[in-house]
């Protein structure tokens, strides 16, 4: 440890996942209970993630981790043989991880370790957690390959102390993808997480409608290129959330980004919601008692089973990139009346103040 680093307990390394604003934004209301029990946060991002974080907290200490960089080409069926294409180097990131996260120990002293999918966030000595919405990860191609890319995933969670999965145990958003007949031993449904305040207003009959864009490139650009082309005959007010913090340029009716509140207050004042299907939009969208029009990311074999699962439950409605009609979209959400759901979002809070409560007890 650093000769001029006076620590303060708890010291916890906070790491996110460099691929989707999710990873971030569904870690705020942890990061945000962790600063209220006193503890020292040193959160490990970069990119966009660590953009939306920074402006969430900026009195925290932000470090560096080695950047995953997942490539996609954007193409259907591409995510799941490109990531198999990469797993050589993925392989290597994380052990760079674990050897970036042992320096960071020697430095400052770690108490605890809370990762959002980063598969090297753990050494010997420190209590770890991974969080993750997916123990079984849907591949697309076939139950057999999904059994081997569960074992192999599983094998990589085991790894951690603990294994946290932001869903409700018998209320599920996830469906099969956490759901599963045997869960890894270390791991815990700790309920759905949001960074929104839940409202209790009803929804509004104002016809704005509400997009919400987010992904990795070029999937991102494509589908912004696909909705401004359909807004051009759109007549009724609308506001298009481009996911890109830190972006420059603008459009009318756009925003790059929006803060917290800002996001909050679009989906409470928009009668119409069209987004992407990612697992914490989803949960944001729960969190705030509303529902979409989910048009998961081609090739994203998790959008893609979401987007079919909750259709099926009733709570929202789908549709593929290709099949998307702005028009005819909006006429089904008129038309929806969803299935409603009431989970628990402060569950997570037991479980990390038990953690907190063991963590502070070894000091």
């Amino acid at each position: 440890m650093s000769d001029s680093y006076i620590k303060k307990s708890p010291a916890i390394l906070v790491g996110i996942l460099d691929w989707g604003l999710g990873h971030a934004c569904r870690m705020v209301p942890l990061i945000r209970y962790l600063l209220q029990s006193q503890c020292q946060i040193l959160v490990a991002a970069t990119g966009p993630q660590r953009s939306i974080l920074e402006m969430t907290f900026p009195d925290i200490t932000f470090l560096s981790p080695p950047e995953y960089g997942i490539r996609y080409t954007g193409k259907n069926n591409s995510l799941v043989s490109g990531l198999a294409m990469q797993v050589p180097r993925l392989l290597g990131i994380i052990r760079k991880e674990r050897a970036w996260v042992s320096d960071i120990h020697r430095k400052y002293g770690l108490d605890l370790i809370i990762s959002d999918n980063r598969y090297g966030f753990h050494i010997p000595g420190v209590h770890s957690v991974i969080l993750t919405h997916q123990i079984a990860p849907v591949s697309g191609l076939g139950p057999w390959i999904d059994h081997v890319v569960s074992r192999i995933h599983v094998s990589f969670l085991l790894k951690f102390n603990e294994c946290w999965i932001p869903d409700s145990e018998d209320q599920g958003l996830s469906g099969k993808l956490s759901h599963v007949k045997e869960l890894p031993s270390n791991a815990r449904f700790i309920g759905p997480l949001s960074r929104l305040e839940k409202t209790v207003e009803p929804p509004v009959r104002n016809g704005r409608l509400l997009i919400m864009i987010s992904g990795p490139e070029p999937s991102r650009t494509r589908f912004e290129a696909l909705l401004l082309r359909q807004l051009k005959d759109h007549e009724g007010p609308y506001t298009l959330v481009r996911g890109l913090p830190g972006g420059s340029g603008s459009l009318p009716h756009a925003l790059n980004h929006v803060t917290t509140e800002q996001l909050a207050e679009l989906i409470r004042n928009s009668e119409f919601i069209i987004c992407r299907a990612g697992y914490t939009t989803i949960m944001d969208l729960v969190r705030m008692g509303r529902t979409a029009l989910l048009v998961p990311t081609p090739g994203q074999t998790e959008q893609e089973y979401l987007a079919e699962y909750l259709s099926g439950t009733g709570s929202f409605i789908s549709c593929t990139e290709n099949d998307l009609d702005l028009t005819r979209g909006i006429e089904r959400l008129r038309n929806f009346t969803p299935v409603t759901t009431d989970p628990d979002f402060e569950q997570f809070k037991p479980a990390l103040k038990c953690l907190l409560d063991q963590v502070k007890a070894k000091d």
